[in-house]
């Protein structure tokens, strides 16, 4: 996914027109969720910012993709919309049983970043889905919500996810 998209973003940097480059990095969505902020493509030019199309640290989904298994969750990436879906494994199902859509006031917010601690203000007034856009890795990670350590699921293949409750 990753060589796709950045071949698109090159061929975009040689028509020479930055609103065909903006164009080309909304089409990236693995970029996005990966929160790439800046595109450098030449030792002489300032980076081309992404701001714009990547999905910050956090977000709401408002669908879930299932798939058997990691192979089937790296295909469907292809195609979906990381901004509004998830994909996530079927071995997941029991940590993201309870998940509604999104109200459109619902918020989430990096507050405090720390080297070995991230929080986060979440308000949202139904069960929600959240994506981080941090690596899945369960190995001495702990998620807790309001104190209470809560399962993270991994999404889209390499990232983390978890379930908020409602408030």
């Amino acid at each position: 996914h990753l060589s796709n998209e950045i071949t698109r973003i090159t061929e975009g940097f040689k028509t020479g027109s930055p609103a065909v480059v903006d164009s080309v990095l909304g089409t990236t969505p693995v970029l996005n969720m990966l929160n790439t902020k800046y595109v450098k493509y030449s030792a002489a030019a300032p980076p081309i910012s992404n701001e714009k199309h990547a999905l910050g640290n956090a977000w709401f989904v408002n669908e879930i993709q299932w798939a058997a298994n990691a192979d089937e969750e790296m295909q469907a990436i292809s195609g979906m919309n990381p901004a509004t879906t998830a994909v996530v494994d079927d071995e997941f199902k029991s940590v993201l049983n309870k998940y509604e859509a999104v109200d459109s006031s619902a918020t989430i917010a990096l507050a405090k970043y720390a080297t070995k601690k991230l929080t986060y203000d979440v308000k949202s007034s139904t069960a929600a889905a959240v994506i981080f856009s941090e690596i899945y890795y369960p190995a001495g990670w702990v998620c807790r919500i309001d104190g209470n350590e809560v399962e993270a699921f991994r999404a889209n293949y390499i990232l983390r996810g978890v379930q908020v409750p409602a408030g």
